[in-house]
C-alpha cells in the first residue's frame, strides 16, 4: 500500500485537473472518499459521461480536431452516443486502434509528488 505523501494535493496548483478539463468532468466542491485500511483517498467527483467526451477526443482542448459542445448540466449519454457516432473518421480510427491518448491533460500536468 502507498505510503507516501497525499498524491492530491489541490493547495499546489490550484486545483489544476478542475479548472483545465476541456469537458468539464472534474467538480472542484464535490470530492469522493475512499478508505482502504486505515488511510482515506480523497478525489475529485467525475462526472463519467461528461468525462467520456474528452477520452474520445470530441471537445476542444482534448487532442483531437472535431469539436462538439455539451450542454449544460450532467452528462447526456445519448447526446454523447450520437457525437461519438458523428465523430470524424481520422479521430474514430485513432480512438479505437489505441493510438491516440485523448486528453488526460489533469494527468499530464499535475503536480503531485511521484
Amino acid at each position: 500500500m502507498y505510503q507516501g505523501p497525499a498524491l492530491c494535493q489541490p493547495d499546489r496548483c490550484g486545483f489544476f485537473c478542475v479548472k483545465n478539463c476541456p469537458a468539464q468532468a472534474l467538480s472542484m466542491s464535490e470530492s469522493r472518499v475512499a478508505v482502504i485500511g486505515e488511510k482515506e483517498y480523497k478525489y475529485a467527483k467525475i462526472d463519467r459521461v461528461r468525462h467520456s467526451y474528452g477520452i474520445s477526443g470530441l471537445v476542444k482542448g482534448s487532442g483531437s480536431i472535431r469539436c462538439v459542445d455539451i450542454p449544460p448540466g450532467p452528462g447526456d449519454y445519448r447526446h454523447y452516443q450520437e457525437a461519438l457516432q458523428n465523430q470524424r473518421a481520422v479521430d474514430r480510427a485513432m480512438r479505437q486502434e489505441g493510438t491516440a491518448g485523448f486528453c488526460s491533460i489533469c494527468q499530464h500536468q499535475c503536480p503531485a509528488p511521484f
